[in-house]
């Protein structure tokens, strides 16, 4: 936190709303555990590798204080994006945490507030997120806009599985399975053991389709999956005549 921190708006006398620091890491790293059961970021390694030691610039981590302790937080991580096709750096926002017995305060409004403003201030013109259900409308009243919802694309591959789902036979399921989702008869692409080389090409050649978004270069690429402490990946790609012209990366996980 710099000296002086300039202070928002207050709750209550005993609330205090202030920019936060990698020496205020343990607090929230309580606050983000109490509040969102295995949370990867209760560790501390995750939590320097995305906030405090992230190549693209330091997080905008602001927090309220009660009691001598961290009871809300928020954040905006910084990365490397496309704003109206041209490179910009962007802001997103990321862990809103309330301690349950500090809830219904309107803390996330004034943390949200706080952030969008700090990271407008840091040279990062957009902050997005994907904010849940309980933190929208603290997001929408912090002059958030909603633009979207964000899609989920499924391809069943088990039909044991997808069969208990539609009640249909495994056979049956299979066949359904094969015409509603077109799954490919063959696969061409590699399954490889690190984000595949030829990244920086492929993302010039197809970054002029994008008006808004990440920039998925091969800086970003390696501090966004090499560098991470968890390295949970499965990495994939497709190469015509030694070129890269697709590449992948998806995490298998129980849920």
């Amino acid at each position: 936190m710099e000296p002086g921190a300039r202070l928002i708006r207050v709750t209550t006398e005993s609330v205090r709303v202030r920019a936060a620091g990698r020496e205020d890491a343990g607090g929230i790293r309580e606050l983000l555990g109490l509040s969102f059961s295995g949370n990867p970021k209760a560790r501390a390694d995750v939590m320097d590798w995305q906030y405090w030691d992230n190549p693209f610039g330091a997080a905008r981590s602001w927090v309220a204080e009660a009691e001598g302790r961290i009871v809300a937080h928020y954040a905006g991580i910084c990365l490397p994006g496309v704003l109206e096709g041209r490179p910009a750096t962007l802001a997103m926002g990321v862990d809103a945490a309330t301690d349950p017995g500090w809830r219904g305060l309107g803390l996330f409004e004034q943390l949200a507030r706080a952030v969008y403003l700090d990271c407008g201030q840091a040279g990062m013109p957009v902050t997005y997120c994907l904010p849940n259900p309980n933190s929208l409308r603290g997001f929408q009243k912090a002059g958030g806009r909603d633009v979207g919802r964000a899609r989920v694309l499924v391809a069943p591959l088990d039909d044991a599985w997808f069969g208990q789902r539609i009640r249909m036979p495994r056979p049956g399921a299979g066949t359904v399975a094969r015409a509603v989702f077109r799954r490919p008869r063959a696969v061409e692409a590699q399954v490889v053991g690190a984000p595949p080389a030829g990244l920086d090409e492929l993302w010039g050649a197809v970054a002029g389709r994008w008006q808004f978004g990440v920039a998925r270069s091969a800086d970003w690429w390696r501090w966004r999956y090499s560098q991470r402490p968890e390295r949970p990946y499965l990495f994939a790609e497709l190469r015509r005549a030694g070129r890269l012209v697709a590449a992948a990366a998806a995490m298998v996980r129980e849920d």
